[in-house]
């Protein structure tokens, strides 16, 4: 009776062996394939809006910087220099005796000219330099003969209209088009240069000094400051106060007979 029971506990225990070896079989041809392999396709494509965007964002802010650090010009003329910066002189009197004469009637208009003629350059490096490191990681890029851009100056915003056909066919041979592109940078360079504006309409008649002074009681989100640095020169600097860029907008007026 004992050796019988032995034998039979034995064979017990050789079936729950297989019954395990099995399991641990069926698992591994059912489960390991599900988690090694993924259920969709990877990509390590980059996305061209996204690095357009940042690449030409990261080249405007100096530009931006510089425009308002010069009233509005990158290359001023006539120009008062205030200490290392050169202001534009937007609004100038040849004599002792005349109004100023507003010399940049068209600001914002030169502003955005200004810009367009920068991002183009700009733009069609940031594609480049895309299709590059795209093509870098084997996928192929076909990217516009022409480019078509606009730049606009809107309040609390520098916009960038960027039309560029790009065609990206993927290791994976997916094709993937994109057309258009569009950059939104914070800037209150469109505000500044409104409030330049009139300040210079206020000079031509002699009340530029006390339209600052009133303009600074009434409004505690911008500053607008005057100095009078020598004889027959005003330089202006418009600064908002909660702008985390930090950018004043300064800029000159000579007109020796108000001042």
């Amino acid at each position: 009776m004992y050796k019988r029971g032995n034998k039979k506990g034995q064979v017990t225990l050789f079936i729950i062996i297989g019954i395990v070896i099995v399991a641990v079989v069926l698992l591994a041809i059912f489960l390991v394939p599900r988690i090694s392999r993924p259920t969709t396709p990877q990509t390590s494509t980059l996305n061209p809006g996204a690095y357009i965007s940042s690449c030409v964002t990261d080249e405007v802010l100096p530009i931006l910087s510089k425009l308002s650090k010069q009233g509005g010009y990158l290359d001023p003329s006539p120009y008062y220099t205030w200490y290392g910066n050169n202001l534009q002189f937007l609004c100038y009197s040849e004599n002792e005796t005349d109004d100023c004469v507003n010399q940049k009637p068209m600001l914002k208009e030169d502003i955005e000219n200004q810009l367009l003629v920068k991002v183009d350059s700009i733009t069609r490096s940031c594609i480049n330099s895309f299709k590059l490191q795209t093509e870098n990681k084997g996928d192929i890029v076909t990217t516009c003969g022409t480019l078509l851009l606009g730049v606009a100056l809107k309040p609390e915003s520098v916009t960038i209209d960027i039309t560029c056909p790009i065609k990206i066919v993927t290791k994976e041979d997916e094709n993937l088009n994109f057309n258009d592109f569009d950059i939104s940078i914070d800037s209150n360079l469109y505000g500044q240069v409104m409030l330049a504006k009139d300040v210079v309409n206020e000079e031509i008649v002699g009340n530029g000094v006390n339209f600052a002074i009133q303009y600074a009681s009434t409004h505690d989100d911008i500053l607008l400051n005057s100095r009078t640095p020598t004889l027959g020169i005003r330089v202006y600097n418009i600064t908002y106060i909660n702008d985390p860029s930090d950018n004043e907008f300064l800029f000159a007026i000579k007109n020796p007979k108000y001042v």
